[in-house]
């Protein structure tokens, strides 16, 4: 994965890349290489938090935030913006789209980032939060990066880390989770989505499912085939 060193060597950065992105593949057969009965079962349901809304200013802060993208008061959106990240990013706030559904304070202010009135929005506060993030990452910093600094390039770079690292644990709920989490990363492209879709596949063989495959699907990769069932095993050949 590139270092900061690599800005001005984009080829070692991409060999860095493509060396990394052999290893997610080879992990995953490890892991499955007793076939089905190995693979860990989607365990989203046990691993997923219990969310406290402990933050309940968290829906004013993040209507305000909406407001000052919206008159375009830019520095002050990006303060309340890293603010909201740093202080509360797992708390729940309604979403935009659906007011009968709660989302996190994260995915809310990365809607916005996303949305078609945020492209501004999203380059001031990528220019803000650039330099704390790339520091975060030297330090290893990688679940804070996923967490409360995604949309920064370090932030990408520290969310792929975490998903191969989950990868390689067995934990592939959390590692499929990192993954939808950066879809809409805007540095998601080159090198980092063959990244991306490499851990996808592994992620895919080990959890096959409808929303495994539509993962690798959208990072640009080949869901994996699905295991023969038993049935199909033990009946013979004509």
């Amino acid at each position: 994965m590139a270092e900061a060193g690599d800005i001005q060597h984009p080829r070692r950065a991409a060999r860095r890349f493509r060396a990394r992105r052999s290893l997610a593949p080879a992990l995953a057969l490890l892991l499955l290489a007793g076939g089905p009965a190995l693979a860990q079962p989607d365990d989203d349901a046990a691993l997923a938090p219990v969310f406290v809304n402990d933050d309940p200013g968290a829906g004013e802060a993040v209507g305000l935030l909406v407001d000052q993208v919206r008159t375009g008061r830019l520095d002050l959106a990006v303060r309340s913006a890293r603010e909201l990240l740093s202080r509360s990013p797992e708390s729940l706030v309604l979403s935009a789209a659906d007011p009968d559904l709660h989302v996190t304070v994260r995915q809310r202010v990365h809607d916005l980032m996303t949305s078609p009135q945020g492209a501004a929005f999203l380059e001031a506060y990528r220019q803000a939060a650039g330099p704390e993030a790339d520091g975060w990452f030297d330090q290893q910093r990688y679940a804070d990066l996923e967490t409360s600094a995604l949309f920064t390039p370090a932030g990408l770079r520290g969310a792929l880390r975490m998903a191969e690292a989950h990868l390689a644990a067995g934990r592939f709920s959390l590692a499929r989770r990192t993954l939808e989490s950066v879809k809409a990363h805007p540095d998601l492209s080159g090198p980092a989505r063959d990244l991306a879709a490499a851990i996808a596949a592994g992620v895919a063989g080990a959890l096959p499912d409808e929303r495994s495959a539509a993962l690798v699907t959208a990072l640009g990769g080949v869901p994996p085939q699905p295991w023969p069932a038993p049935e199909a095993l033990r009946r013979p050949a004509r």
